[in-house]
């Protein structure tokens, strides 16, 4: 009688278990737009990769294009005031009138047009003070349909608190892919992005288009799903974790790029339909020459890891 209560009881649970979701990983690339072969190998890259574009860089508007039209979401990578050093061109900083943190947020949007979300360039200042988070997740709520990935170059940032409290679509990166850039830290942050995904769910990493941090993704992507493990957008992973950690969720909908808003289409099936490819190819094929001015990747806390030496010594700051 014990073995068959059970198994009935057994029995019970396998449509639980078949429905289970598998756990799920999104991956942001930050900083293209600069470099225009790093930017374009990012835009490529398999699956549902969401690409962070700099705004006004020489390279953000063929870029974004292309990504989009690869069925992937575009974001802004919006530059916020660094705990040291130089920031971007367009930073925000703590010492900004409204008049000015409004028009430099305006002008960073008006660069990136295909922007479904945010995430912070840098930041580890300004996102610390809770002032200019209120001022920034409701100047992206009242823009309508962005999220708000915050990219935690501080362990003492407001940012996503800010976005809870005014019901903006939110999430934060657990894992940075590159802080450093050899093969064995690579491969050691990847699992952890994996094992973080197997134990609560969800996880999201953010990398940058380094020619080993590509070479990985072309090489891990694909064994994914023979894995057991989901690549979905980030305003999917949002989603599901609003579901599953039972999350305030924002009224308004979501803005996604046209290859995600229609469910059951394949990134692949939206550049087939879509005419616009073949001119965008073009266009990356012969681009201008323009010098590059925008700042290397942002250094990572949680845990705080020496960044290996950039190309551009002096560039990396938080």
């Amino acid at each position: 009688m014990r073995r068959l209560r059970c198994t009935v009881a057994a029995l019970l649970l396998l449509p639980c278990i078949a429905g289970a979701r598998a756990p799920a990983i999104s991956i942001v690339i930050d900083d293209l737009g600069d470099r225009l072969a790093e930017s374009r190998a990012a835009a490529e890259l398999p699956g549902p990769v969401a690409c962070a574009m700099l705004p006004e860089s020489p390279y953000t508007p063929q870029i974004a294009a292309l990504a989009q039209a690869r069925g992937k979401e575009v974001m802004l990578h919006l530059p916020l005031q660094p705990g040291q050093g130089r920031g971007h061109p367009l930073t925000i900083l703590d010492t900004a009138s409204p008049e000015q943190r409004n028009a430099l947020l305006q002008r960073a949007l008006a660069a990136v047009p295909q922007a479904v979300g945010v995430n912070n360039h840098q930041g580890s200042r300004l996102t610390s003070e809770s002032e200019p988070m209120r001022w920034l997740m409701q100047a992206l709520r009242e823009h309508g349909g962005l999220y708000f990935i915050d990219s935690r170059t501080s362990a003492a940032t407001q940012a996503e608190a800010e976005a809870w409290q005014r019901d903006l679509p939110t999430t934060r990166r657990q894992v940075f892919l590159d802080n450093s850039r050899g093969a064995a830290a690579l491969q050691g942050e990847w699992q952890r992005l994996l094992a973080l995904a197997r134990k609560n769910g969800t996880a999201l990493a953010i990398g940058h288009p380094y020619p080993e941090t590509l070479a990985l993704l072309q090489r891990e992507i694909p064994r994914l799903q023979a894995q057991g493990i989901r690549l979905i957008a980030p305003s999917a992973l949002i989603r599901e974790q609003g579901t599953s950690r039972g999350l305030r969720v924002a009224a308004a909908p979501l803005r996604l790029s046209a290859a995600m808003s229609q469910p059951g289409e394949s990134p692949m099936q939206a550049v087939e339909q879509n005419p616009a490819t073949a001119v965008i190819e073009a266009a990356v094929a012969t681009p201008s020459p323009v010098t590059s001015t925008a700042t290397a990747a942002d250094a990572a806390v949680e845990p705080v890891v020496t960044p290996a030496p950039s190309a551009n010594p002096g560039e990396v700051f938080r």
